[in-house]
C-alpha cells in the first residue's frame, strides 16, 4: 500500500480509471429524462480520467452531487458519439472559477454519426497518455493489452493518441476502447 498518497488508499472504485487529460466533451443538466433542444445547452468541459463507470472533468461552476449530467463524447474511430447519462458523485473547486466533477454513468448510448467531420472534437495533451491500457478489444472481442503507438494530429487542435491491440494489431483510441467496453455484449 502506497502510504504517500492517501488518494490510493481510500480510492474504493471498481474498475481502473485512464488518465485521458484533454479530451474534450460536452455536457448539460438534465433536468428530465426527455430534454428539448439539447444542443442550446451544451457546455465544453475538458476530462481528467475515464473508467468503464464514470469520469472525472473540468469545469467553470459548481455541481452538486446528485445532478444529472448528459455528457456527450466522439468516438473518431467508430464514426460516432457516446452519449451517457450521468450522476454528479462529486465536485471540489480547483481555482476561482475552476471545478472538477467526477460522475457515475448510470445510461450510455451509442449514437452512429453518418456526417464524417461533425464529431465533437478530441485533442489531448501529449504527455498525458497511459502507455498501456488492458481490456476487451471492440475488432478482435479478446482481452488485449493495447500499446500506445502514435498520435493522429487534429489540425488547429492537438492530437488523439492511439492504441494497438496486442492479439489483432487493431488500433483504437482511448475512449473508443472505453465506450465499446461499456456496450459489449461479452
Amino acid at each position: 500500500m502506497d502510504n504517500d498518497n492517501p488518494k490510493k488508499i481510500n480510492d474504493k472504485r471498481l474498475f481502473q480509471r485512464y488518465p485521458c487529460v484533454g479530451i474534450t466533451l460536452m455536457y448539460s443538466p438534465l433536468i428530465s429524462k426527455n430534454v428539448d433542444n439539447l444542443a442550446d445547452h451544451l457546455i465544453n468541459a475538458t476530462t481528467n480520467d475515464a473508467s468503464l463507470t464514470g469520469l472525472s472533468f473540468d469545469i467553470n461552476q459548481q455541481l452538486n452531487p446528485g445532478d444529472k449530467l448528459v455528457v456527450l463524447i466522439s468516438i473518431p474511430e467508430q464514426q460516432a458519439s457516446e452519449r451517457l447519462i450521468t450522476n454528479v458523485r462529486w465536485c471540489k473547486k480547483l481555482s476561482t472559477h475552476v471545478f472538477r466533477v467526477g460522475v457515475e454513468i448510470d445510461l450510455s448510448e451509442l449514437i452512429i454519426n453518418d456526417a464524417p467531420g461533425t464529431h465533437i472534437s478530441m485533442p489531448v495533451n501529449i504527455s498525458a497518455v497511459p502507455a498501456e491500457a488492458e481490456m476487451r478489444c471492440p475488432a478482435c472481442m479478446q482481452i488485449s493489452t493495447f500499446t500506445f503507438v502514435s498520435h493522429q494530429a487534429i489540425p488547429g487542435k492537438g492530437s488523439m493518441p492511439l492504441y494497438n491491440c496486442s492479439n489483432c494489431d487493431s488500433t483504437r483510441t482511448l475512449i473508443g476502447m472505453l465506450s465499446s467496453n461499456r456496450h459489449s455484449k461479452i
